[in-house]
């Protein structure tokens, strides 16, 4: 953290925790609601514990006033050092001192990277997926607007602004992304705006399996749909059901459940008939 000798980016690699899909695979039944409170509270134990160092790691890594964007080796080091050092900071509690400041950070460096999708991109996240009861709830909100207005309608960018949202670790995700999906720009025709959100959120591992199979009942009745109008789009969003089997019994039985409603359909495609049947054998 605090060893300026190395590489930036090598820096920020060893930094970064794991992913949940690269712990899960340690467990013999994965745990979709302890495993990610347990990266999450080890992350934030590590904010706490170091958030003089990350503090000075952040501002030691500001750009200079003015200074032109740059894709050399030693600038893509430093933005990603520099987020993954914000990253930390915006996982402290929200009310305390140290949270408030992150969210001042998050949303300075927001207001300040117009020119830089990287670190924009990276403070948004941060703001996003605070909660609606959170003291940053109002940022969230603004970034949120601000981030979709600048988009100007790029697609690309546009499809950025939906899965940041569809990702974003905060209570009610679901309900968020139910609301996506009515967004003006959201369309169930376009395969690339479909997965920004739709596939997006059924590889959130916490709210995707959330206890009571309300999010596995949602994308049932997305695949539903989309198989008539995409089937290759479909028969790959159901294979986010395929390792029922690494579940617990009742994720795994609900999940069956999908799959065997979704086979059952009448006209289903064969793409997506034989992705479910695969999974349920």
């Amino acid at each position: 953290l605090s060893d300026a000798s190395l590489d930036p980016s090598l820096r920020a690699y060893a930094l970064v925790l794991p992913p949940l899909s690269e712990l899960s695979q340690a467990m013999a039944v994965i745990d979709p609601t302890n495993l990610p409170a347990a990266r999450r509270a080890v992350r934030r134990s590590l904010a706490l514990a170091c958030q003089q160092e990350l503090v000075a790691l952040y501002d030691s890594l500001a750009p200079p006033p003015g200074a032109p964007f740059s894709v050399d080796g030693a600038e893509i080091g430093r933005r990603r050092l520099r987020n993954c050092a914000l990253g930390y900071l915006c996982s402290l509690p929200d009310g305390s001192p140290g949270g408030r400041d992150a969210v001042a950070r998050a949303k300075a460096q927001f207001d300040a990277s117009a020119g830089c999708m990287t670190d924009r991109l990276a403070a948004f996240s941060c703001l996003v997926g605070k909660p609606d009861d959170s003291p940053a709830a109002a940022e969230r909100a603004a970034a949120v607007a601000a981030f979709h207005e600048a988009a100007g309608g790029d697609a690309l960018v546009v499809n950025k602004w939906f899965m940041t949202q569809a990702t974003a670790d905060r209570a009610g995700l679901l309900d968020d992304v139910k609301a996506l999906v009515q967004h003006p720009d959201f369309s169930w025709t376009n395969p690339n705006r479909l997965r920004s959100v739709v596939s997006a959120f059924a590889s959130s591992m916490e709210h995707f399996h959330a206890p009571g199979g309300a999010a596995y009942a949602w994308l049932g009745d997305a695949i539903e749909k989309v198989d008539k109008i995409n089937p290759q789009v479909a028969s790959r969003l159901a294979g986010a059901f395929a390792l029922h089997k690494r579940y617990d019994a009742e994720r795994g039985e609900l999940m069956r459940a999908q799959l065997s409603r979704i086979k059952a359909l009448p006209g289903l495609s064969k793409d997506t008939f034989e992705v479910c049947a695969r999974s349920l054998a």
